[in-house]
């Protein structure tokens, strides 16, 4: 068995297993700074993928609660995917995975224009909610901010039910 398969078939084997399983692979020969390398991309990888399920789990709201948290929204913005009134907001269907000031034939205020690049995604939509002029300095949309963490989980819930492909 390689070191580092050693290393990671190891979980639970008591404490110091790993610092022994350092020193079995610097008595191999592979360089330390090797080891350095794998140690860190493991983390890494560890880390992107708490990350990930932590931004699920944190994000898991009620659907049904946010249509109506939406109303909140909803003097400005519309889910529908056949609204054709003009309104003051941009249409919010399938906005998740959106890059930010894209939906042609809306004209987006110029603060809006600066965050070329961002797309919409849970994280940055709670941002939005919690303090609009914070986030996006120089926006046109004045609303109240959404703080309540159940709410904005619920809001989010239900913008990506509300264009799920």
């Amino acid at each position: 068995m390689l070191p580092l398969q050693s290393c990671i078939s190891s979980a639970g084997k008591g404490p110091g297993y790993f610092s022994r399983a350092k020193a079995r692979v610097r008595n191999s020969g592979i360089s330390t700074f090797c080891l350095r390398d794998v140690e860190n991309a493991l983390v890494a990888v560890l880390a992107a993928c708490i990350a990930v399920s932590m931004s699920s789990v944190a994000w898991a709201g009620d659907p049904v609660k946010g249509e109506r948290v939406f109303q909140r929204c909803y003097s400005c913005h519309s889910v529908d995917p056949n609204e054709r009134a003009k309104l003051q907001g941009p249409s919010l269907y399938r906005v998740i995975g959106r890059a930010a000031g894209s939906l042609a034939g809306f004209e987006y205020s110029d603060g809006m224009k600066a965050k070329a690049g961002l797309v919409w995604d849970a994280a940055s939509i709670a941002a939005l909610v919690a303090d609009a002029e914070a986030f996006v300095p120089g926006t046109r949309m004045a609303m109240p901010p959404l703080r309540d963490a159940d709410e904005v989980a619920d809001l989010i819930a239900y913008l990506a039910a509300s264009g799920a492909r």
